[in-house]
């Protein structure tokens, strides 16, 4: 099967699973990085920047998702959500810095980029800023690219794939007269054919 190629999905797939998504998150931990799996709760939000202006930062607020049984993120629609929050970009910025300095995630300083992902714990979309932020950009870009490419892949029947996966073994086929492998060169004979090889 090629890589573009995936097998069509059947509805259950897409239904959610009872789990939540719990992303991936690098701490330092003695000078060295470690990954952890977050706990996460229905009450987290999802945060992504979704635009950055010379003052704003427009962020995308979501409930949190859960994860549907391909591993996609399926995200709770309903109670106001998702919605567009404005807030000051250097108070973002700065409440941002904060927060992954007192959870030890790498790169604290680290400049806000469109596409960065938090999870915020503790706050509602009104109040943002109030609560815990964990910068879960990684994982987040992480989804995002699993999402784009599973999109972009053409869809095949089941028929099509049993065949490819049952595909008889490759034949070896043994060279043809004239035929030379890259370490030799023909030489033409006075005739005009091939005369012999030269290593």
């Amino acid at each position: 099967m090629k890589i573009a190629e995936r097998a069509p999905a059947s509805a259950a797939s897409f239904k959610p699973k009872a789990r939540l998504w719990q992303p991936e998150v690098a701490i330092l931990r003695d000078g060295a990085e470690t990954a952890t799996v977050m706990e996460t709760a229905e009450s987290d939000l999802y945060a992504a920047v979704d635009d950055l202006a010379v003052d704003v930062a427009a962020l995308r607020v979501s409930r949190w998702p859960k994860v549907d049984a391909w591993g996609r993120l399926a995200f709770p629609k309903g109670r106001g959500f998702p919605l567009t929050v404005h807030l000051s970009r250097a108070a973002l910025q700065a409440r941002a810095d904060e927060q992954r300095a007192a959870h030890a995630q790498t790169a604290p300083d680290r400049l806000l980029r469109v596409g960065d992902v938090f999870l915020v714990r503790g706050a509602g979309a009104a109040n943002l800023q109030e609560g815990e932020l964990w910068d879960i950009s990684a994982a987040g870009r992480d989804v995002a690219k699993a999402a784009y490419y599973g999109a972009g892949a053409a869809t095949v029947d089941e028929e099509y794939v049993q065949q490819m996966v049952a595909a008889p073994p490759a034949v070896e086929v043994a060279a043809e007269p004239g035929a030379f492998d890259i370490r030799q060169q023909a030489v033409p004979n006075a005739a005009g054919g091939q005369g012999q090889a030269r290593a």
